[in-house]
């Protein structure tokens, strides 16, 4: 039961259902790069607003997906707003380029070099 007392269904995804969920409409993606820092800021915001708003029913649905105590999906809930929050306030603070690799490592993942 969530906390609206209405009752959760979980459906057995198909390889259908999981290639129409990913699909995305041809520049949709580019939309929110389209956006200014404050912009994207602002939506992040409001994401996090509403999973404060819902968070008792997350944690419910997390509880029924996981079996974990309501209490340790509460707290999950609580982590992902904080996180989203967190990534909110760097919108606007990210500068510099993007390196493919720092010199001398053996790795080639890409790494920020934060510049002024």
């Amino acid at each position: 039961m969530l906390a609206n007392g209405n009752a959760l269904l979980v459906y057995l995804c198909r390889s259908l259902g999981i290639d129409a969920a990913v699909k995305v409409r041809p520049g949709r993606l580019s939309k929110m790069a389209q956006l200014g820092p404050t912009q994207r800021a602002d939506l992040l915001r409001k994401w996090a607003q509403l999973m404060e708003k819902n968070l008792e029913e997350l944690a419910q649905i997390g509880t029924l997906e996981n079996g974990t105590a309501i209490s340790t999906s509460r707290g999950n809930v609580r982590g992902g707003i904080g996180a989203i929050q967190y990534n909110a306030g760097w919108t606007d603070k990210l500068v510099g380029e993007l390196i493919t690799q720092i010199p001398g490592s053996p790795t080639s993942t890409p790494y920020w070099n934060l510049t002024e």
